[in-house]
């Protein structure tokens, strides 16, 4: 990993070119980028906040000329010709980036706790058997779910968001929790929010 701390301003940035409506409630934005580190067609998002960014497709990327399309689906209000914006692939989504700008007042050092589990199977798929901490907003059992049961502090670990480490049962007894219950274990909250660097955001993957 790059050891260079990374900023906003250092992310691949988008200016909008052209703007164009379509009878579906899109908007095709045209337009170009500074650089293409991070960048790839799909999935991916305009940042403006962590509550008002843009989210929507990337389409024919030009590498030689560094152009795209970013399409977006009926967006809450058009970006005008000439607007900027700092760019982000899918995989990572705006909290993740306004936590570490906003600096170390949104995150708690707390010994993890296990707590009890639902454990279900998903008819939507089939073999697997799909756990959620009990309580936890995402703990609703899809209608038609079977085998449904609680286990008793079965969830007993969470993984460090950017490095994948374990917090709680097989891994650190501490790390630092979000406002939203996003977990970083003690070397990446001291590398990326302490610092408010968003190298991270440059693995592949």
């Amino acid at each position: 990993m790059d050891s260079t701390r990374v900023t906003l301003n250092d992310l691949a940035q988008f200016t909008v070119a052209a703007v164009e409506s379509g009878p579906d409630g899109t908007a095709r934005l045209a337009g170009f980028f500074t650089h293409l580190k991070g960048v790839q067609e799909g999935r991916g998002w305009l940042y403006v906040s962590r509550t008002d960014s843009i989210v929507g497709a990337l389409a024919t990327l030009d590498a030689t000329n560094m152009t795209a399309v970013f399409v977006v689906s009926q967006p809450k209000a058009v970006p005008r010709v000439g607007d900027k914006f700092p760019y982000l692939r899918g995989n990572w989504n705006t909290a993740d980036i306004a936590r570490v700008l906003e600096g170390e007042e949104c995150w708690r050092r707390i010994v993890f706790q296990a707590s009890d589990a639902v454990e279900f199977r998903d008819p939507k798929h089939p073999g697997s058997i799909i756990q959620r901490p009990v309580n936890d907003e995402n703990d609703h059992v899809p209608d038609g779910s079977q085998s449904v049961r609680i286990r008793e502090a079965g969830w007993d670990h969470e993984h460090c968001r950017f490095c994948m480490a374990k917090i709680g049962h097989g891994g650190a007894a501490h790390g630092y929790k979000s406002v939203e219950g996003r977990w970083l274990c003690e070397d990446c909250y001291a590398k990326y929010v302490v610092q408010r660097d968003l190298s991270f955001l440059h693995r592949k993957g």
